[in-house]
């Protein structure tokens, strides 16, 4: 529950505080009323509608107050008063669940001199609610530009995904991403944003800004940024000017010493020992990978003195485990842990993610009827563009393998239509069927694109031979060889990019 309203008639129209938690909020008694004996319509009004708020009569505590705050005697209320009637408007908005209404009206909050931080915070937490991915870009980006401390007040993950993940990729989309990674980077924000720094800092290698370039580039410190860096063409201009941006086995092994640093205290959280965990894995280092991410969930599960472990974390050390397992060659133990993962909700609702990946492993293991039952309850309600992509990658793969040719030929043309939310999902598919034209088409398409070119590029590259593959890995790997022997392939890798060995595991699915 989020608000509170404490004291509503202690001074005129009862300009008490409304904050973020209704744990403690105070009734409004006798006693209370009592120090304005004279309280005109439109304050007992008021109070009428703080009575319903606290006792949870969001939608009747509204529709009284909503006709208040448009009447003309809101203008004779003073300032701090005005702020709290809003704020309680905001806040049942939100209650109800009312995400673009409360939007509007955390606008009109935040535009108020009163507004402090939790109000800006509660106003990006209902444009995200909404959808309105850009009105809490252009929020962020301007407290980046004036109230720095703010930006401390939001998850790192979240600002990340919303520079690079929820906005659009059109035009418009990319013009909004660069004024927020712009307005971040001249902050001085820096967690951990490599990947802000490296998309950045390629689009203005393109536009001809190798002296703003730079200044990203040299803030790269992430390994899988820095190989992206190492591959790319366009960034050779800053070879020697930001040498370290291409120092790809420095960030590998700090990154390496830093996470086992962070899982070795003696208190760490699953999530952190995980993340260890992943990071041996990517060096090739199985048998530790599988050892640290099993002391992580039997501490997490048995120990009671342990950190309890978000839903969240759980499932992602669950899928860590999998992917380990798979390494090893143990394929059925990684299918149980896949599946305890999907099981468990994520964020609340069906965890869509574990349930593609699960399906997709049916499919590497040959159980292909499995795998379009596993992604046959998957409710596309739950599904962002790219999620559906991937389903649909599954879907097509399972179809072929059991002979279904009309359906495969249907959900091809269907990832045909709806490329551009995940081209490298057709690419698979194509695969699946053996189709390298159609492959090579998809995967140049992807070169050319220069918002596409780095994961294209990434993809292309030399790493570890995984052991213990399924006869479907091998032959996918058959597959993507004869693609980039394609002598128009050959020429668009090498104008672009350069491919190399890295001594790490590649892009999973």
């Amino acid at each position: 529950m989020r608000i509170l309203i404490a004291s509503f008639a202690a001074t005129f129209l009862m300009a008490a505080p409304v904050c973020a938690s209704a744990q403690t909020a105070k009734p409004v008694t006798a006693e209370t009323t009592q120090e304005t004996p004279k309280l005109t319509t439109y304050q007992g009004d008021v109070m009428r509608a703080a009575e319903l708020a606290m006792t949870g009569q969001f939608a009747e505590a509204l529709a009284l107050l909503d006709p208040l705050i448009a009447a003309p005697a809101f203008k004779e209320v003073p300032g701090i008063g005005q702020y709290y009637l809003i704020n309680l408007q905001a806040e049942l908005n939100w209650e109800l669940r009312r995400y673009p209404q409360a939007l509007v009206v955390y606008r009109r909050l935040t535009a108020m001199p009163q507004a402090d931080d939790a109000a800006w915070l509660r106003r990006v937490s209902a444009a995200h609610a909404a959808g309105d991915h850009a009105d809490a870009a252009d929020v962020i980006a301007d407290l980046a530009g004036r109230r720095v401390e703010t930006l401390e007040k939001f998850k790192a993950d979240y600002i990340r995904n919303l520079a690079l993940t929820y906005l659009p990729d059109t035009p418009e989309g990319i013009v909004r991403q660069n004024r927020l990674i712009d307005a971040l980077f001249d902050a001085g924000w820096d967690s951990e944003g490599s990947l802000l720094w490296r998309t950045r800092a390629a689009r203005l290698l393109d536009a001809g800004d190798a002296t703003r370039a730079a200044a990203m580039a040299a803030k790269i410190t992430a390994p899988n940024d820095r190989l992206a860096v190492s591959v790319d063409r366009r960034f050779d201009a800053l070879r020697v000017t930001v040498p370290q941006a291409f120092a790809v086995a420095d960030a590998l092994d700090a990154d390496l010493e830093r996470k086992r640093s962070a899982a070795q205290v003696p208190d760490a959280a699953l999530d952190v020992r995980s993340s260890y965990a992943s990071a041996l894995m990517t060096r090739g280092r199985f048998e530790e990978a599988l050892a640290e991410i099993d002391a992580a969930l039997d501490r997490s599960e048995t120990k009671a003195d342990a950190p309890a472990p978000t839903s969240d974390h759980l499932i992602w050390a669950l899928d860590a485990r999998a992917r380990i397992l798979s390494f090893l060659g143990r394929h059925g133990e990684a299918l149980s842990e896949l599946r305890r993962a999907a099981r468990r909700p994520e964020h609340g609702k069906q965890n869509v993610s574990h349930a593609i990946n699960l399906g997709w492993l049916y499919h590497r293991l040959g159980r292909d009827e499995d795998a379009l039952d596993t992604i046959a309850d998957i409710d596309d309600a739950n599904l962002a563009p790219y999620g559906r992509m991937q389903r649909r990658q599954v879907q097509a793969c399972a179809e072929h393998d059991l002979g279904r040719e009309a359906a495969y030929k249907a959900s091809v043309a269907w990832l045909r239509e709806h490329q551009a939310d995940d081209p490298s999902a057709l690419e698979a598919v194509a695969a699946c069927g053996g189709d390298i034209a159609l492959g090579a088409a998809a995967y140049l398409a992807r070169l050319e694109d220069p918002e596409r070119r780095a994961t294209a590029l990434l993809q292309a590259q030399t790493y570890i031979d995984p052991p213990n593959p399924l006869p479907g890995d091998q032959r996918g790997r058959a597959y993507a060889q004869a693609v980039l022997n394609r002598p128009d392939v050959k020429a668009a890798i090498d104008r672009y990019g350069r491919i190399e060995r890295w001594p790490v595991t590649g892009p999973q699915f």
